[in-house]
Parts: structure tokens; C-alpha cells; sequence
């Protein structure tokens, strides 16, 4: 990803309410019990303040079959952009980036502190632990891409 603080500053937020942005959670980030944590949900160190998604138009089970080519994931998961803008964050779609996939949006994290990061993670998760996996569905098989 770009490290690019200045997102805000050159693209406009995505304002579709109901749109999804689709996120892949790795297997480190389940708990003992199955639940997502909130580590899913917010940037890493290495991520510059932005949470890497995929728009509801690529598909739950693209946006994965995309993902796992080179990473590893245990489903998809989904943020509406209601879900971001309630928790004073912005998505933009950045896939004009050279470096970014077709239909990539950027949820903007870098204008708060880290503690304040770390609660709107959690609320984010609540979010999509509500909403449930997109894919695999419960029950489904994973089958191999390669």
C-alpha cells in the first residue's frame, strides 16, 4: 500500500451509505472461539493509517478468491460505509493506485490516536460480527484457487 496520509486530501469519501466494503481476515485473526478480533479490523504498523477493502461490486467471493492467490484467509467479512462514517473514519476508493486491485477502497485511520484506532477496530468488528461472513458461508468448503 502507497503510504499516503494524504488521501483525504486528493480523493472524495465514499458517500453510498449501504455500500459494502469487503474486508479478508487472516487466521491469526479469529480468537479461541471462532470471533473476529479487532486487529481485523484496524491498519497494522505497516498499513500508513489505512485499512485495506475491497468494494461491494468485485463480490465477496472475488474479493477473496483475489486475496488468497497470495495470502491467506479465512472468509470475507463486511463494513458498510454507514459503519465507517458512524465511527468518524472515511472510505476512499483508491484503485486508480498503481499499485492497488480493481475496486480497492482505503478506510482513513490517520487522523486519530492509536488508542482511538484500537476502539474504532473493535467497533468495526462488532459491525461486521453482526453482519456475519460473506464467504465462505458457514458450512461451505474452501477450494484451493491454484
Amino acid at each position: 500500500m502507497t503510504a499516503d496520509a494524504g488521501i483525504s486530501q486528493r480523493l472524495e469519501p465514499l458517500v453510498n451509505q449501504s455500500e459494502l466494503l469487503l474486508r479478508q481476515v487472516h487466521p491469526d485473526q479469529l480468537l479461541a472461539d471462532g470471533a473476529l478480533s479487532s486487529v481485523a479490523f484496524r491498519p497494522s504498523a505497516l498499513d500508513a493509517g489505512l485499512l485495506s477493502t475491497r468494494r461491494e461490486r468485485i463480490g465477496a467471493a472475488q474479493a477473496y478468491d483475489d486475496w488468497v492467490v497470495e495470502h491467506e484467509s479465512v472468509g470475507t467479512w463486511a463494513l458498510s460505509i454507514e459503519d465507517v462514517d458512524k465511527r468518524s473514519l472515511h472510505a476512499y476508493d483508491d484503485s486508480m493506485d498503481d499499485d492497488q486491485p480493481d475496486g480497492h477502497a482505503s478506510v482513513d485511520f490517520t487522523m486519530h490516536s492509536r488508542g482511538a484506532c484500537e476502539k474504532k477496530g473493535r467497533h468495526l468488528r462488532d459491525a461486521a460480527q453482526e453482519r456475519g461472513p460473506l464467504h465462505p458461508l458457514v458450512g461451505d468448503p474452501i477450494e484451493d484457487p491454484k
